[in-house]
């Protein structure tokens, strides 16, 4: 029997499903249970908008596509589902964002071809993953693009943050330099068999420790990130002769009970040290994250990453003991030994990071320079922007 070819522009978006479906395999993967997806239109609540056949069908070419490319994939749900929790909500918003067309997708014919349409295409090459096996620590998932050198760009994300989010960055700035990131083996990957963390600073700067070593690097440029400051932070202040600058971009920092904080920084350290003591509180505290209202003001670009410690209770646990350690650990002993060029980025807008604190950090280390940017919100900063790749580029060059 012949199939009929699909047509090119089914076939691109089917090809456009399969990639964000891949971009969203850490939540997929992590989450306890199957996520729910749902087409988010308006559709002035008309529960026939899509038949009983159009869900089949979108469930159909989802299964297909997880089957081919070994994808975990959502299940598609219509109408939207009254109990949806902030994950969905967020998965289906990203796929929205991203231009996947559901009603298209359920009218595309003859399910036989399919497996036809996604044998002639691939899914886009992403960063190039090794694992280092230090000593005295956990494996470490590293990512990298660039042609190696003995010479870094090291991107530290904020905490719990999976590394393809930032895909986008790394691609952007691998045309000049070798750039790597990495996930923390206690959040990622088979971090259900290994005992919980001790959430000690020291096993951070071993992660950078690891990467200087497991790649020979002799000069490494640290970009900490939010949560990823103060790590960056303490790896400089232990790797003295190999760091040659930092670049810290809205910093969540702490130098003690006078660091002036945000109502959401207390609020959000509060609830953290709360989830740390025990599973069964983690569990009432992650209740409260899984309500769609906590979106509030999120990109829906982003929303899909920063909820990924919320996709399983024992994971949220982890993430809490994790991160709030970071938030606690007093960073000025170790800014006090910083020489070294630092460019510090600031948001005066920012609600969730006090920038204040960033200043701070600007007094301590001598010849740092401070640049504040006008953004929306603390969220916006994570979202690459050419602004930012040029002044990153440009410090990373002056500090050659």
């Amino acid at each position: 029997m012949l199939i009929k070819p699909i047509d090119p522009a089914d076939s691109s978006q089917l090809l456009q499903l399969a990639e964000v479906l891949a971009h969203c395999q850490p939540l997929l993967a992590a989450s306890s249970t199957t996520l729910r997806i749902f087409p988010v239109i308006n559709t002035a609540g008309d529960p026939s908008f899509f038949r009983a056949e159009d869900s089949g069908r979108c469930n159909e070419i989802l299964r297909a596509i997880g089957l081919h490319y070994s994808l975990f994939v959502p299940h598609f749900v219509w109408p939207t589902p009254l109990n949806a929790s902030s994950l969905e909500t967020a998965l289906s918003n990203f796929l929205l964002a991203n231009l996947i067309d559901w009603k298209k997708l359920a009218d595309i014919e003859k399910a036989n071809a399919l497996d036809a349409a996604f044998s002639t295409t691939a899914l886009p090459e992403q960063s190039r993953r090794r694992t280092l096996s230090p000593n005295d620590l956990p494996p470490l998932a590293t990512f990298t693009l660039g042609a190696p050198t003995n010479e870094a760009i090291i991107f530290i994300l904020p905490c719990g943050m999976p590394s393809i989010f930032f895909l986008s960055w790394m691609k952007a700035l691998s045309q000049n330099h070798f750039v790597i990131t990495f996930e923390s083996p206690y959040l990622f990957g088979d971090w259900r068999s290994l005992a919980e963390p001790a959430c000690e600073i020291t096993t951070e700067i071993g992660h950078i420790q690891s990467i200087m070593s497991g790649y020979n690097i002799k000069r490494a440029h640290l970009i900490g990130i939010c949560g990823g400051a103060p790590i960056a932070i303490a790896a400089a202040a232990v790797c003295t002769n190999s760091i040659a600058s930092i670049f810290v971009l809205h910093g969540d920092l702490n130098f003690g009970p006078e660091t002036p904080r945000t109502p959401f920084q207390r609020q959000f350290q509060s609830l953290l040290s709360e989830a740390s003591t025990s599973l069964k509180r983690a569990r009432e505290v992650h209740s409260l994250f899984m309500d769609p209202a906590m979106l509030f003001s999120v990109p829906p670009a982003l929303a899909p990453f920063i909820l990924y410690p919320y996709a399983d209770v024992e994971l949220f646990h982890r993430y809490a003991k994790i991160n709030f350690a970071l938030m606690a650990y007093d960073a000025t002993a170790a800014a006090q030994q910083l020489e070294l060029p630092m460019l510090i980025v600031i948001n005066g807008n920012d609600r969730m990071t006090h920038p204040d604190a960033s200043l701070m950090l600007h007094h301590i280390v001598n010849g740092s320079r401070l640049q504040e940017r006008e953004v929306r919100s603390h969220h916006d900063a994570l979202l690459i922007n050419a602004d930012m790749l040029a002044a990153i580029t440009t410090f990373v060059g002056e500090a050659q």
